[in-house]
């Protein structure tokens, strides 16, 4: 089951919340994580959180947690629903995939999103991605500008990674 967190319960998820950012964003220094937990507690930024409650019914295990933001896109064609990370644990399933992608986009639209967009380099995501009916399919890639190993912002030669 994935539900959206009130910004009050921010704080008592804020472990998990930083390991998803730790495992899912592509270079998560304490300033990114700090203004996330700070935009979630603001409601900029949306956590929503998958569990499972067990064979009792009682236990809540955390197996997912995912930070959404809507922002006006004029490209886009109106609000979007962004995922800007994702992390599930123990890994995610055709079950755990199609309920959340239901949930956002059923959340998304109520609040007047056209579009639900994120990126990945997991191929099990990418592969469900694929499945599914997209608008609009890209390649992102992001290069350090500031990295020690860059010797500037000259590139000199090309080569294969």
């Amino acid at each position: 089951m994935l539900i959206k967190l009130l910004s009050n319960q921010i704080n008592e998820f804020r472990t998990v919340i930083t390991m998803c950012m730790e495992h899912a964003l592509p270079d998560p220094d304490e300033r990114i994580k700090s203004k996330l937990i700070k935009e979630m507690v603001m409601d900029i930024t949306d956590c929503w959180i998958s569990y499972d409650t067990g064979d009792s019914g009682n236990d809540r295990r955390i197996n997912g947690v995912i930070l959404t933001k809507i922002t006006d896109s004029p490209e886009a064609g109106g609000r979007v629903l962004t995922v800007l990370c994702g992390w599930a644990p123990q890994g995610t399933d055709d079950k755990m995939m199609l309920d959340g992608f239901n949930v956002l986009s059923t959340y998304a639209k109520s609040k007047g999103c056209t579009r639900l967009d994120f990126y990945s380099n997991n191929e099990r995501i990418i592969h469900y991605a694929n499945l599914m009916p997209l608008k609009w399919k890209a390649t992102y890639f992001q290069f350090s500008l500031t990295s020690v190993e860059d010797k500037g912002y000259e590139i000199t030669e090309l080569k294969e990674v």
